[in-house]
């Protein structure tokens, strides 16, 4: 116990309770570092065989894309075939619209006046930052007024090492494989 956890008279039981929000986040940690650890090694282990895998996937995958390419009059009707699970085929792109913003509603207006409606979306849209830095009498004044201004709970422990862990470990998780692929 350090002289900043001295408990104030009363707030025995809410000590207690923090304690138990300590040691269970402690046993988080540990849990955490157990797990990274053995991922570590395991990953060290597993890598080269891992490495080969994505490497004959990926080889895989490109030949199926040259056959492909090279052969669209066997995709012309159905587009694609389910083959052994895999879907695989051509597919016509969406494509991607372009136009000028600036000039396009002026001259749907000049030449579709009948479609403008369905064709431009005009949007009137409050700013919310600057509406809530009025004055109350000003935001009165114009119908409004700052709500759900009552307390609320708060238990927070400041970023620790556990926080880190977990962004780690998450980031590891989602990380390595595409570091492999890239690699593959």
């Amino acid at each position: 116990m350090t002289a900043n956890d001295k408990i104030p008279k009363g707030y025995e039981e809410t000590a207690a309770l923090a304690l138990a929000v300590f040691n269970t986040h402690e046993d988080l940690r540990e849990r955490i570092e157990l797990i990274q650890e053995r991922q570590r090694t395991a990953g060290k282990r597993l890598l080269p065989g891992l490495k080969r895998k994505i490497a004959a996937h990926s080889a895989a995958r490109d030949e199926l894309r040259e056959h492909i390419e090279a052969s669209p009059d066997l995709f012309e009707k159905p587009r694609t075939r389910a083959l052994h699970g895999v879907k695989a085929g051509l597919r016509q792109q969406p494509g991607k619209l372009e136009i000028d913003a600036e000039a396009a509603p002026g001259l749907i207006r000049k030449f579709m006046p009948e479609r403008y409606k369905a064709l431009v979306k005009v949007e009137t849209k409050l700013q919310a930052a600057p509406l809530k830095n009025l004055k109350p009498a000003e935001l009165a004044r114009i119908g409004g007024r700052i709500v759900d201004l009552g307390d609320e709970v708060v238990i927070s422990i400041p970023k620790s090492p556990v926080e880190k862990l977990v962004e780690a470990l998450l980031e590891d998780l989602d990380d390595d494989p595409k570091e492999e692929r890239a690699a593959a």
